[in-house]
């Protein structure tokens, strides 16, 4: 396994994978796809391949703490069903995790996601609240501060 940033020749993969039933369910996604990735190209999100195949990624946004004054990372996440309860996530999360220092990571999961949930809690990442999106769907949120 290994991450590699997005590169504009992924965009079919990405799409393709965004538009998997239980991926676009989990993430919401909504609007325009190229112009999505178009905007992850210019962040430090990553593709996870297995076997030099796209099988997912790791999406990476940057968020201001305002009563906090920093910057937060908000990270999404996303495998292919065929690929998934393998560890290829926990693996890939380690790796990435490993890359940053002194900031706060933020993980939005679905609430109905028990696998993700679990994966967070096993990544000492910590609960702080849940809420209901604009779809209905409930949002559990994580974070993880990185010394």
């Amino acid at each position: 396994m290994e991450l590699r940033p997005w590169q504009p020749a992924n965009e079919t993969i990405f799409i393709q994978l965004l538009s998997e039933e239980s991926i676009n369910t989990a993430l919401q996604v909504t609007g325009n796809l190229h112009t999505l990735f178009t905007h992850y190209l210019a962040t430090p999100s990553v593709a996870i391949r297995v076997d030099n195949t796209i099988v997912g990624g790791i999406l990476l946004d940057e968020d201001i703490d305002s009563q906090r004054l920093e910057t937060t990372h908000v990270i999404s996440y996303f495998l292919h069903p065929d690929w998934r309860h393998q560890g290829i996530m926990t693996v890939a999360l380690l790796a990435l995790l490993q890359t940053y220092h002194q900031t706060t990571i933020t993980a939005e999961v679905d609430g109905n996601n028990a696998a993700s949930i679990a994966l967070l809690k096993r990544l000492a990442f910590t609960e702080v609240t849940q809420f209901t999106n604009i779809f209905g769907q409930t949002i559990r949120l994580f974070t993880k501060e990185i010394v």
